[in-house]
């Protein structure tokens, strides 16, 4: 029996943060929700550390990932912006409406109608 690649290693690691991260993100949407009821998420735990390593992770991915996908200049430049607008918005929008929204666009909606 061989063990894993560098490839398969990298890709396994690359998508349990991003799906943690992810999850990280999911839970500021309902974090009323979910202190009523007693869970205990980051968000509720950790408060004044939660938004800050969000941010810090999307960028971090954005960054990363680009990289690792060996993608020209022009598309790392648009998707360590888009990542800094995502975590820029989790760390500075914080009602319940605004983190519904920050999801949405971490899920990757395309920018549209910002008033």
């Amino acid at each position: 029996m061989s063990g894993l690649d560098t490839t398969a290693t990298r890709s396994i690691l690359c998508s349990a943060g991003v799906i943690l991260c992810t999850i990280h993100a999911q839970d500021f949407k309902d974090m009323f929700g979910d202190a009523q009821v007693g869970r205990t998420t980051i968000p509720i735990v950790y408060p004044k550390v939660a938004r800050p390593t969000l941010m810090f992770a999307i960028i971090a991915w954005s960054i990363a990932l680009t990289v690792m996908w060996e993608l020209p200049p022009v598309l790392c430049f648009a998707f360590l912006i888009f990542g800094t607008f995502v975590g820029w918005r989790f760390l500075t929008k914080s009602s319940q409406k605004d983190d519904a929204e920050s999801l949405t666009n971490y899920m990757v909606r395309p920018l549209q109608h910002y008033s």
